[in-house]
């Protein structure tokens, strides 16, 4: 990383806008930045670093209004640097600024690819992450590795070794090798115990679970499950013994069942064989039922048809009554006759109608008429109004005109006033002559005559040349000119307005013609359409008489309703004489129908009456009641079939199971006492066997679950040993590292590779004579002595600067590692104050012999000797009651 250039304002002591070109001051690899104590030369760095990161290392809480000087309102910084990624150069440049009113930032990161700037990235969060992935470095990292605290470099190096490694462990991060790295074994060391604690508390709720006590409890399975054996044996023989029994007792029970049962059904045969004879002649009982039934419904039948042929008989000479007496009154209203002159006068209402439309359109015609007979006058008054008014202003214009055309006539003009203005320089003159020569005259002479007519003639000349100088309106020729061109303006302004007012006199002319004309013929239109309605009207009252044209629409409805009601009478009066005729018609249809109906049902009724008698004599019933009363006592033919079916399939099947239970084996009874003595027998032993079985599960399923949890007790030895011997391991590891062991071996190493990085640089300084070793402190070897060593506080001030600077460039560059960039540049922040001329010589050819093209030393100090020998510097003033600390650079 290398700095290009910064510009700042408002941060501490600078009020002002300050801008630094690195890349002028870089060129020579060495330059400073001079100033008083506290004038501001720290803050040119604290200003990189504020726009890099957003803090300041000196502020309170790192950031925050302290920065912002007294004078601003704000603090800006904006640093362009450049950097080598992926093989080529690239130039970021970062802005970044503060408000004193809410502490917050705006921070924008931007890449430069010459006059282009590409913004990467905005905001404070993102933008923050992204500058520290390009930089590589924290902020911790970048101020130790670009530049230490005043005064540190020598301190590092004199410090006892406490405080040294307290430094180191700051500068490199290693306190987590400390009491960070102690209180995590600590942490790791508890976990440990208390993870063997639990295991060992685990352990011991599994002390009863040993091999011999397995063994036993297996011994006891054994002789259980023998004993079951036994009992399996016993009770097959007894279940069998008593499953014979119990089909003994079942066999027994069941035959005696069904014998009780068969005796029980057969008492009922008596019954049952009634019932078969009952229905053996019940279908003959239901035919002549069905008999029955005809005879009955014919003979009601032909007496219904009996009745209706009356009934229509009746109704046919009451509409023949009702008919004839409506033909009598169709003939006295005479509707044909009356319908024909309602036509009539219709036919007559219709021609009218004709003349009513045409008298209200004649009429509607001379109303149009007169109201735009009434609007053409208006317009006409209009008109003539306008015109008289147009009239006037025309005549007033015109002699308006006429009295300003003297004032803009040219050649007046030139013979009056141009000439008296062209003139009157000369008129002056002669004005003087003739009074200079007039008191001449008086002065030299005086009386007589010739006296009398010279001074006459004198004076006769100087009057005349006073009244044609009185005369002369202006003597100013280019205000007479401008005076001239107003008058033709105003003049040629009122010709325009004149003819603008004829113009607008003719037009009111035109129109007044165009609304007389308007209103003659609207005169003429409403004549005519007064003639045509008189007309019309005429006509109207020659056809209907005197009727009000409003009143022939109204004569028109009355009579087209009269017409439709006589026609709707006459219509119903038809409608009702076409019903009466088809209701005779119907009656005469209906009572011959009737009668017909009735002889044919006597016919057949007699016909079933004697296939009745023939029916009752071939099925051997008395007469009609004999028959009715069988179906009286069985009125459901297919329940009595179905009981006299059920019955004979009862007693089959009875028959049949006896047979079927005898066929099974011997019928033997057995005594209950008996049974029960067997039962209870079978029943101790299959509780017993149950028992036995029982307690053999039981203990199985101990004994599996046993061996299970002997399995888990060794498994959780093996568990707990491995955990005694990580222990046993933490502790001694904790013991080994107690306090910060560790961390002063790890600093002590950082410590030995920085002395053999500081050597090489060492050497360099002091052209091969000295170098560095680190053995539990610094110690300074010379080569020019054998290289015997020597402890770093017997160095004079020169050597202490000279080890001091090397060893904090070695820091700078091992911190500087970490982010796998390369060192570019470096700010001295020593106090060189402490110096001799000789050591500052010293000094500075060392600095000489450390630049490169690729590296560049910054120097901030107030020391003047150092300020002349460097030639690109910035000079810093501090800052004055008028205003802040003000930059200088010299290149």
């Amino acid at each position: 990383m290398r700095p290009e250039r910064l510009e700042f304002c408002g941060i501490n002591s600078f009020s002002e806008r300050a801008v630094i070109d690195f890349k002028r001051l870089l060129a020579g690899g060495i330059f400073g930045i001079f100033g008083d104590t506290g004038s501001g030369k720290t803050t040119i760095l604290d200003s990189m670093i504020f726009a890099l990161y957003g803090k300041v290392d000196r502020a309170r809480g790192g950031i925050g209004n302290e920065v912002i000087n007294y004078r601003c309102d704000r603090a800006y910084a904006v640093f362009d640097f450049s950097i080598d990624e992926d093989g080529r150069r690239r130039i970021y440049r970062v802005e970044r600024e503060i408000r004193r009113k809410n502490s917050q930032q705006k921070l924008t990161l931007s890449e430069l690819d010459g006059d282009a700037e590409h913004v990467i990235s905005d905001g404070v969060k993102p933008t923050n992450e992204k500058i520290r992935a390009i930089v590589g470095l924290s902020f911790e990292d970048f101020k130790k590795c670009i530049a230490l605290p005043q005064g540190e470099f020598a301190q590092f190096v004199k410090a006892d070794r406490g405080e040294r490694l307290r430094l180191i462990s700051r500068l490199f991060d290693l306190e987590m090798y400390g009491e960070r790295l102690n209180a995590v074994l600590k942490r790791r060391f508890d976990a440990a115990k208390s993870d063997l604690d639990k295991k060992e508390g685990e352990l011991n709720g599994y002390a009863e679970y040993t091999d011999e006590a397995l063994e036993e409890q297996r011994a006891e399975l054994v002789r259980l499950q023998g004993e079951l054996r036994e009992l399996d044996a016993d009770y097959e023989r007894i279940r069998a013994e008593f499953t014979e029994l119990q089909a003994q007792v079942k066999r027994y029970g069941k035959w005696r069942d069904l014998c009780r049962s068969r005796e029980e059904l057969m008492r009922r045969g008596g019954e049952i064989d009634a019932k078969r004879a009952d229905y053996a002649r019940l279908p003959a009982a239901e035919e002549i039922a069905a008999l029955m039934d005809k005879v009955r419904d014919l003979e009601k039948q032909r007496r219904e048809s009996e009745a209706a042929a009356k009934d229509s008989a009746a109704c046919r000479e009451q509409a023949a009554a009702e008919l004839a007496a409506l033909r009598r009154e169709i003939e006295e209203a005479d509707a044909d006759a009356q319908l024909l002159a309602l036509r009539e006068k219709r036919a007559a209402v219709r021609h009218a109608e004709a003349d009513v439309q045409a008298w209200e359109k004649y009429r509607s015609a001379r109303a149009g008429a007169a109201d735009e007979y009434r609007k053409a006058d208006a317009r006409c008054a209009a008109e003539e109004k306008s015109l008289r008014q147009y009239e006037a202003e025309s005549i007033a214009l015109a002699g308006q005109a006429e009295a300003s055309a003297d004032g803009a006539d040219l050649s007046r003009f030139l013979r009056g006033d141009l000439d008296s203005a062209l003139l009157d320089a000369e008129y002056a003159d002669a004005e003087a002559y003739f009074a200079e020569k007039l008191r001449e005259l008086r002065r030299d002479f005086s009386g007589g005559e010739l006296y009398e007519r010279a001074e006459a003639a004198l004076r006769e000349r100087l009057e005349y040349y006073t009244s044609l100088r009185g005369r002369a309106k202006d003597a100013d020729l280019e205000r007479l000119l401008q005076k001239f061109r107003a008058k033709q303006a105003e003049h040629t302004a009122l010709l325009q307005r004149q003819h603008a007012a004829e113009l607008k006199r003719t037009q009111a002319q035109g129109r007044l013609q165009a609304a007389e004309k308007d209103r003659s013929l609207a005169a003429e239109r409403g004549q005519e359409a007064a003639a045509n309605a008189e007309a019309a009207l005429g006509r109207l009252r020659a056809a209907l008489g005197e009727v009000a044209p409003g009143e022939v629409r109204t004569l028109a409805a009355q009579l087209q309703k009269e017409e439709e009601a006589v026609s709707a009478a006459k219509q119903q009066r038809d409608e009702r004489a076409r019903c009466l005729d088809e209701r005779i018609r119907a009656a005469e249809l209906e009572q011959a129908r009737q009668e017909a109906h009735a002889a044919a049902r006597e016919g057949e009724r007699a016909e079933t009456a004697q296939a009745l008698a023939a029916r009752l004599r071939e099925s051997g019933f008395a007469d009609e009641a004999e028959a009715e009363a069988l179906r009286g006592r069985c009125p459901d033919a297919a329940a009595l079939a179905r009981e006299i079916e059920a019955y004979d399939g009862s007693l089959a099947q009875l028959n049949a199971g006896i047979a079927a239970v005898e066929a099974e084996g011997e019928i033997v009874p057995v005594e209950e006492e008996e049974y029960a003595r067997r039962e209870s027998a079978f029943r101790q032993l299959t509780q017993k066997k149950e028992d036995a079985g029982l307690q053999s599960a039981v203990l199985e399923s101990a004994v599996a679950q046993f061996a299970g949890k002997l399995a888990r007790r060794k498994e959780l030895e093996k568990e707990r040993d491995g955990l005694r011997r990580a222990f046993s391991d933490l502790e001694r590891l904790r013991s080994l590292l107690y306090g910060n062991k560790f961390m002063e071996f790890v600093a002590g190493e950082y410590l030995a590779d920085i002395s053999e990085s500081a050597t090489e640089l060492l050497l360099k300084l002091t052209n091969g004579r000295y170098f560095i070793r680190y053995e539990q402190g610094f110690f300074v070897g010379d080569n020019f002595n054998g290289g015997e060593l020597r402890s770093v506080n017997t160095l004079s001030g020169g050597e202490t600067f000279l080890v001091s600077l090397s060893l904090a460039l070695a820091l700078s560059a091992a911190i500087y590692a970490k982010s796998l960039r390369p060192i570019e540049f470096f700010f001295l922040d020593e106090g060189f104050g402490t110096l001799d001329e000789k050591l500052i010589d010293t000094v500075m050819d060392s600095l000489e012999k450390l630049k490169n093209k690729h590296f560049a030393i910054g120097l901030i100090s107030h020391v003047e000797e150092l300020k002349h020998r460097i030639d690109n510097k910035i000079v810093v003033t501090a800052a004055s009651e008028s205003g802040g600390s003000t930059i200088k650079i010299s290149c």
